[in-house]
This record gives structure tokens, sequence and C-alpha cells, in this order.
């Protein structure tokens, strides 16, 4: 028995023992040390080899019955699929699943398949070594299930709301100065030409209202007479309302702005992608991979960017529901890293001036906004002296160079054919 299985697809043909013992499970068993994993573990292979693998004679009920894990981590897309998780590995790694087997409850964390990792002592300097980074920081969230459990969100949406609803969110949301995850859905990414279709409000990891402008095929959600109210309740909510963006900077407070509502820059507290990037600049910054690190929900991108249609023939219930998982997991993520931090400050204490840093970046990041709206302003006498003071430095440089190399009148620094006879030492008529 084991509380953690490591399930694979099949060993590698120098994997003797099936235990991982192979060039490649070594660099798992590094992982797993690196970040302090449990010592009740066991690694297991759905088929003794590549022959039954493409035969599809997997062992999984055989596997669940004699371990009775409390946690799997699934390793690559073979045993994802085994495990009925309807998913691409690349979309889906870091997600959690709880799938039942007989009378076990089990969570599931899938990663890449560990074959496919790129490992630092075998690389060249331009291949990535992301996947391994990716993989250890599921390891680490299989390893913190197995210690402390794992409570996945719920979705106390309102995707239906009525003129009342929109009205008591926002009575609600500004008399008790709730922070707004916000998030847009519009019929594209230009924020000059695109109509907003929806707007998105999460006051917690659970809870989270979508108004929409528009509904199927492009018509109005809202009455005449309903409209104007609910109007106002947005122009409240962006005026008065603490927010939470991703990537706010780059597309939804610059369409807020530009479509006429109300939005003070001071009101756009945070950004998870700016929250990220000051952590781990390294990484990337898009919203389902920040959410496989810190959130709790799982993948749920593909359910809306997988439809090849325009957003007014998708099922609207469908994207406001993708549009409210958006919105809640952007508290996820700052929890998730807020617990990150305070555990980082313990551990390094040269991270205590995190939060200034970030602050900085907010400021800068609302500066941008307002440059990007107006342009940067030119002082041209000084655009001019500059001009003066390069072209003054270009001849003092080109006089030093033409005596000190003995260089003719003729020699021209823009000729290749002059700078190749000058390298080689060839004389110049």
């Amino acid at each position: 028995m084991a509380d953690i299985v490591f399930l694979a697809s099949y060993p590698s043909f120098t994997d003797y023992d099936k235990d991982f013992k192979c060039n490649e499970g070594r660099y798992i068993w590094h992982l797993w040390a690196s970040i302090k994993g449990a010592r009740d573990m066991k690694v297991e292979f759905l088929y003794d080899d590549y022959r039954n693998m493409k035969m599809k004679r997997h062992r999984l009920i055989d596997i669940i019955s004699r371990n009775k894990p409390k946690v799997i981590v699934a390793f690559g897309q073979d045993v994802v699929d085994v495990l009925d998780i309807d998913e691409k590995i690349g979309k889906c790694r870091g997600s959690v699943y709880k799938k039942t087997y007989g009378r076990s409850e089990i969570f599931i964390v899938p990663t890449y398949d560990y074959r496919g990792l790129k490992k630092p002592d075998r690389m060249f300097a331009e291949e990535s070594i992301e996947k391994g980074v990716y993989t250890a920081y599921d390891l680490a969230k299989a390893n913190r299930i197995y210690k402390e459990g794992w409570e996945f969100p719920t979705e106390n949406f309102i995707l239906e709301p009525t003129v009342e609803d929109v009205e008591k969110f926002t009575e609600d949301a500004i008399k008790n100065d709730w922070l707004l995850g916000a998030d847009l859905e519009g019929t594209g990414l230009d924020v000059q030409l695109v109509d907003i279709v929806m707007h998105g409000f999460a006051w917690s990891e659970n809870d989270a209202i979508v108004i929409p402008e528009k509904k199927e095929g492009g018509l109005d959600y809202w009455s005449r007479e309903d409209w104007p109210r609910v109007q106002r309740c947005l122009n409240r909510i962006y005026s008065k309302c603490r927010l939470m963006f991703q990537n706010g900077v780059g597309y939804d407070v610059p369409l807020i702005r530009n479509r006429g509502w109300n939005l003070p820059l001071e009101n756009f507290e945070d950004d998870t992608m700016i929250l990220h990037h000051s952590l781990h600049p390294e990484s990337p910054h898009n919203i389902g991979f920040i959410s496989s690190i810190y959130g709790k929900q799982p993948y749920w991108k593909s359910a809306v960017l997988d439809w090849k249609v325009s957003i007014f023939e998708k099922n609207q219930l469908e994207v406001k529901r993708y549009n409210a998982r958006d919105c809640v997991a952007l508290h996820q993520i700052k929890n998730g890293i807020k617990r990150e931090i305070t555990d980082t400050i313990r551990d390094y204490p040269e991270f205590k001036n995190f939060w200034v840093i970030y602050k900085k970046s907010m400021r800068e990041a609302r500066t941008l906004i307002t440059m990007s709206n107006n342009g940067i302003l030119l002082n041209k006498k000084r655009l001019a002296d500059w001009n003066k003071d390069l072209q003054k430095e270009l001849e003092e440089l080109d006089t030093d160079l033409r005596e000190s190399c003995n260089l003719p009148i003729s020699f021209s620094f823009t000729s290749g054919d002059h700078k190749a006879l000058w390298v080689y030492g060839t004389p110049i008529a």
C-alpha cells in the first residue's frame, strides 16, 4: 500500500527494478526530494511494456486495489486518458481531479511524461528546462494534497442576473469594500474596435456574478427600461470599487475606459499577471498556467477557447460560466501567492520587500495606461539638443578612428567592403 502513487505508462528498458531508477526516472526522484516529498509513495506502471500499452491492456484497477492511494500523480497523456480525464496534458497538468474507484476516492494530479523532461545535465544552452520546473510544481501540489487534503471551490455563480440581482450586488460590493476580481468578454482583442459582451465580478474564491450586455446572436440582454439601471450600477462599480484584473493593462482597463465607463486608475488595485511576474519573472504569466500553480479549479479554458466560432455562436451560459471562473481564479491566485510569499520571506529574508516592489509595479502599470491613451509628450528642443550632442560625439569618434588607424579621407564607415579591407589590413587607395 502507498498513500501516493506515481503512475506512469510503461517502464524504460533501463529501469530494471521498475522504480524510476533509469536516467529519466532519477530526475523525478531529484524533483521529489527538492520539494521534500513524502516517503510513503510508490511507483507503478499501467503496462508492462510498450507493446501492452499499444494493445491497451492496462491494470489500473489492480494498482488501485493493491495500493489504495490518496493521491495519484499521472505522468503523461496515456495515463491521463486511462484515468478518463478529457484534456490534453499540456492544459490539465497541475489541475486536481477527484475520481471514485469502488469505495476509494482518489485525487489525481496530471503532469508531463517523465521520459520527455529535459535533464539539466544533458541540455544544450538553447533548450528549455520549463517542463521540469512545471513538473516540480505539480509534484509539490500532490504532496500538499497528501499532507493537507484538498477542497474544491464551490461555484456560487449568478449567471442569469435580474436587475435586482445587479443592484443588490452593487450595494453589497460598495458597502463591504470588496476587492473584485474582474474580467470582460468581448468580440475581439483590439480595444479600439471590440464590443463588450459581459462584465464578470468575483468577491471571493467561490462567489461571482456575470452582468451581460448581449445575449445569443448579439441581441441586447436587457430591455430598454432595465438597461439604464444596469448602466448606473456598472458605473458605480467601476468608479467606487477596488478592482483586480489579469492583464488589466493590455486589455480590460483600456477597454472599459474606451467604452465610456468611469474607471479611475487608482481603483485598478491588483493585477495577477504583474503579481506573478514580480515573483517568478522566468515563468509564463497566462492565467491558465498561473492557476495551475495557485488555483483550485481544474483547467476550465477549453470550454470556450476550443470552439472555433464567434462568441455569439457559442452557448452563452457556458461563456458566462467560463467568465465567472476567470474571475474567481484571480482571488485563488492572489491568495496562493500571498501564502507562498509568507513562506518565502521566512526562509529568505531578502524577499521582505516583495510587496513594496509589487506596489511600485502597479503604479507603473497605471502610468503606462495613461501613456498609451495620451501618447508620450515630446520636448522638441531637448530632442534637437540631444541630436546635436550625438552628432558632435560621432564626429569626434570619426576623427579619432581615422587618425589612430591612419585611414584615408575616402574611407567610409558605412561601407562593408571598406571595413573588411580595414580589418584584414589591406591598404586603401
